[in-house]
Order: structure tokens, then sequence, then C-alpha cells
């Protein structure tokens, strides 16, 4: 499948844009999808590993579209230059830069600021916008997948915590998140939907961002794409740009404790024991405090 797909790639690659022989890298790190990074990020493909993941294509292609329109000069965006009727695959140039996950406690407050200000005012333009067939992802709805990750997981806590901690690490996420959360006011917009540092990129060389990644992408609370920015400098300069409001900030902050399970949940299905240790300590900190 591997070197069918890469096949794809290079005869795609040389009769549209002329490039022959090229590097192609396979990264396999992808639930949903199988990726081949060309050039070292110029260009990148994505094939679905099930056919149930061509309708998020059916999705996350006109997201990117849209989302390039309204970029402006302060953020980038992939620009898809490779579609399949069918969604067997998408290609797209590619972001060059790190993980913003990866920089985030190295850079200066004032980067963050800068950082801040050029995602508050992408996401104002963004959560303006329609996408045809993109779903509305209620509350209710958040909740009971959050409900569903944590009966995954939970026997798999015994190693980790007491049983008088895993009652109140229960009871956190499954009765005082919901009630915390739902006596807030519900606003969907347009979202990205997995808006968090692990997708977006920064470039040192001219301090710019770029946001990948739209296969989540829906209509949700607008709080769903503050959730990701656990920085409270960047979070404040997004909110100031974007809009300051005191709910989305307090949904914010409870969205970035309830990841914590969807976190713990993605890394025992990796087998990430170093993450899973690092996931460990923060519910220790943010939620056993």
């Amino acid at each position: 499948m591997i070197e069918k797909e890469k096949n794809i790639v290079k005869e795609l690659l040389n009769s549209k844009l002329g490039i022959d022989a090229p590097k192609i890298e396979f990264n396999d790190v992808g639930w949903t999808s199988r990726v081949y990074i060309i050039n070292q990020g110029e260009i990148v493909f994505k094939f679905p590993r099930f056919e149930k993941i061509k309708e998020e294509y059916k999705l996350e292609i006109p997201a990117y579209k849209k989302a390039f329109e309204v970029k402006g000069d302060d953020v980038l965006i992939p620009e898809v230059i490779f579609e399949n009727k069918n969604y067997d695959y998408m290609g797209y140039r590619g972001i060059q830069g790190r993980s913003l996950n990866e920089v985030i406690e190295e850079l200066s407050p004032e980067t963050k600021k800068k950082l801040g200000k050029s995602l508050g005012s992408f996401l104002k333009r963004f959560h303006a916008l329609e996408i045809e067939g993109a779903h509305t992802i209620s509350s209710d709805t958040e909740f009971e997948e959050l409900r569903k990750k944590f009966e995954e997981i939970k026997e798999k806590l015994d190693v980790f915590f007491s049983e008088i901690e895993i009652e109140k690490i229960k009871g956190f996420f499954l009765q005082e998140y919901p009630k915390q959360y739902s006596e807030l006011n519900f606003d969907p917009v347009l979202c990205h939907g997995d808006l968090g540092y692990w997708n977006i990129i920064y470039n040192k060389k001219d301090q710019s961002i770029g946001l990948i990644d739209f296969g989540d992408v829906g209509f949700y609370d607008k709080s769903k794409d503050f959730a990701g920015m656990t920085d409270e400098i960047l979070l404040d300069s997004v909110l100031m740009e974007y809009g300051w409001d005191e709910n989305i900030k307090k949904k914010a902050r409870l969205r970035i404790k309830s990841i914590l399970v969807s976190d713990l949940f993605y890394y025992f299905e990796q087998g990430n024991k170093a993450k899973i240790e690092e996931s460990i300590k923060d519910i220790r900190n943010i939620i056993l405090v």
C-alpha cells in the first residue's frame, strides 16, 4: 500500500508540478491518515486509513480553501493543490517550521503576544464562515464523548492513582466539568476543531505561524478553538484581538482541563509511555490539587 501510494504521489508531482525524483518521507504517526512529506515539507499528501475518513476529507478540503481565502498576511494556511473526486487522497503546500508545542516555553512574552494577535485576528474571520455539510456538535455530544473516553481508560488508572484520587478525577470530568460548562452560554461557530499547539507551526526566522489539520472542522461552541492555548499570555492576547469575552475564557479554561482525558486516551492507544507519564503528572497538578 505504501509503495503504491508513493507512486501515485510521484506521478502527480511530475505531471502537475514538474517535480521529478522527489524525496518522499512516510510519516506513520497519524491515526486517520497515512502522510507523505515531500522535500522536507514543501508538499504534503494524505491518504485515508479507513473509508470513513473520506467523509472528513469532504469537509477538510473546503475548510482549507475557506481558511486560505481569509488567512490575511499574518497566518499561513496550507494551499490545497491536489484533490481526488472520490477523496482517495489530498495534497497541499506544506508549512515549514516547528510545532508550537515544542517551542512555546522558549518564546518571549512579546513574541507570544504577537502570535496571539495573529491567531485572534484569523479566528475572528474564520469563525464567521460557513461550510456546507459541516455538523453542529453540541455540548452534550462532547460530554458523552468525554465520558466514553474516560470509561475506556479508567481501569488503567489504578496503576497511577488511589481509589480516592480516581473518584475525584471521575467526579471532575463526568460531573463538575459538564455542570460548570453548561452554566455558560452555547455559542456555535465554524471552528478548526483541534486548534492546539500541536497543529500550529512556528517559523522562528520570520516569527510566522501556520495552522494545519482541519480534519475536525465543524460548528462547535467558539471556545473550542481556544482550548489548546494553555499559556495565559498567548490566550489573553488571542482573546483581546478576537474580542474579549470572559465567558469564552472561562469555557476555554474548563476545556483545557477536559483535554487531559482525551490526551491520556490517545497516549494509551498509542502506547506512548513517556507521554502517559506526562499526562498523569498534569492530572495530578491540575485536577488533584
